[in-house]
């Protein structure tokens, strides 16, 4: 019985199988898996299991560990198997002198480098003549040496030719800095103009966003036709009146109300045409998935007026969590706003008023997903994932045109979204998703 209790104690001591600690049976399992130094754990950076103990020799070697580029030129967290790419790219790449075959050893970025061979003119001359005056001590045949002697001539014209051009480089310098410095004037003046009308233009878009219904494009489409056709029915009739002529008296007076009541129609028909058309454009644009594809091009500028403080944030078109659903839309602040100020993108979700609020349930607790897409094929998207809180007022019904904005302040890192793998031709992609699978609704 003794060795039967012996072998079901929890009390009884046992070896751990990985360090050889003396661990209760009870808590085996525990020490295994939370206290003992050669338990395997994940990478974080690449998520394999690693040994405990080789965790710090395994980040010298890891695919995806993130490092600085080693000719400075001013990006980080760049993954280690993507470094090789990064160095045949960077601005700072070091390159070997033109001369380096007749034995200039200067090597530097492609700036120096013209740098280096304007200075050095006469250096390279002397190493140019250099072979010529010194006697030929492995009596190598004469046509080598004329070989040697014609490709130091050509290098040289080349060199005299550069030299040449330098005072004409000059001078299309200078004017082409007085241009820049008049494209920079107006330049100036036109950002003064746009930033004046700018937020007029945003508000105005808004209220017109607003008056955009779900009814379906189809009969839009239709609405608009029929509005054409009374349109081109009031022109022809108001055609024949003016043929026909105004008669002096009482008739002329009848003719001329008639003239007044069809301009006035007219002009009835050609405001509703006008916000038909706007109702069309919208609903051919918007998006009822609960999906918004956010492209923003001129990204260096806008990030500019950012800085400059002439537009804070960016609003996207509005989308829909379905047909019926939530109204919503994105806002960006490409500066930064409170803790990423002047560091970081901040991203959020704005919640707008709709039209079938009073059928939806309230507050808005639907599952966020807002991601900085990878333009560069190895999906490494910034993303970010949360769910609304119920008692912040960002998700209650809204009771003007929209709630205050709630998102992630500290969206993407300046350094690490200005790389090609998220900016590219001056574009960047932001999507935002809310899942919707589980909605409820009073209808």
């Amino acid at each position: 019985m003794r060795q039967n209790h012996e072998a079901s104690c929890t009390y009884r001591g046992k070896k751990c199988d990985k360090c050889g600690q003396a661990v209760l049976q009870s808590e085996i399992e525990s020490h295994m898996s939370n206290l003992c130094e050669y338990r395997e754990v994940s990478c974080h950076y690449c998520s394999e299991p690693i040994c405990l103990t080789a965790i710090e020799d395994h980040k010298s070697e890891c695919r995806r560990f993130p490092l600085s580029c080693p000719n400075e030129c001013g990006i980080h967290e760049i993954l280690r198997e993507q470094m090789d790419s990064h160095l045949d790219q960077c601005p700072r790449k070091k390159i070997a002198c033109t001369f380096a075959k007749y034995g200039c050893e200067n090597k530097g970025t492609e700036t120096e480098m013209t740098t280096h061979k304007k200075e050095s003119v006469s250096v390279h001359l002397d190493m140019l003549v250099k072979p010529l005056i010194i006697p030929n001590q492995q009596n190598e045949p004469l046509s080598t040496k004329l070989s040697e002697l014609e490709n130091m001539k050509n290098t040289l014209d080349n060199v005299i030719q550069e030299n040449a051009r330098i005072p004409q480089l000059v001078e299309e310098n200078k004017k082409l800095q007085k241009e820049v410095q008049l494209n920079k004037t107006s330049i100036h003046e036109m950002k003064k103009y746009l930033a004046s009308n700018g937020e007029r233009v945003i508000q105005t878009g808004r209220r017109l966003e607003d008056k955009a219904s779900v009814e379906s494009v189809d009969t839009l489409k239709n609405e608009v036709t029929v509005m054409k056709e009374a349109l081109q029915t009031s022109n022809q009739r108001m055609t024949n009146i003016e043929r026909a002529g105004v008669v002096v008296g009482g008739a002329g007076g009848g003719n001329s109300k008639v003239i007044q009541q069809v301009e006035k129609q007219v002009g009835h028909m050609d405001i509703r045409l006008c916000e038909l058309d706007l109702r069309l454009q919208l609903q051919e644009t918007v998006n009822y998935d609960g999906v918004l594809m956010w492209k923003i091009r001129d990204y260096s500028r806008r990030k500019r007026e950012a800085v400059s403080g002439k537009t804070l944030s960016l609003y996207s078109q509005p989308f829909y969590t379905s047909r019926y659903g939530y109204k919503l839309c994105g806002r960006i602040y490409l500066n930064g706003d409170g803790t990423g100020k002047g560091s970081h993108l901040s991203f959020f979700l704005v919640v707008m008023r709709g039209d079938f609020d009073a059928l939806l349930p309230w507050p808005f607790q639907l599952p966020i997903s807002m991601k900085l897409l990878d333009q560069n094929g190895t999906y490494q998207h910034v993303s970010e994932q949360f769910m609304p809180n119920a008692s912040s007022g960002s998700f209650q019904r809204p009771k003007s045109e929209m709630n205050v904005a709630c998102g992630v302040p500290r969206f993407a890192l300046h350094t690490k979204l200005e790389t090609e793998t998220y900016l590219r031709d001056d574009t960047i992609f932001l999507r935002v998703a809310v899942d919707s699978s589980n909605a409820q609704t009073l209808y």
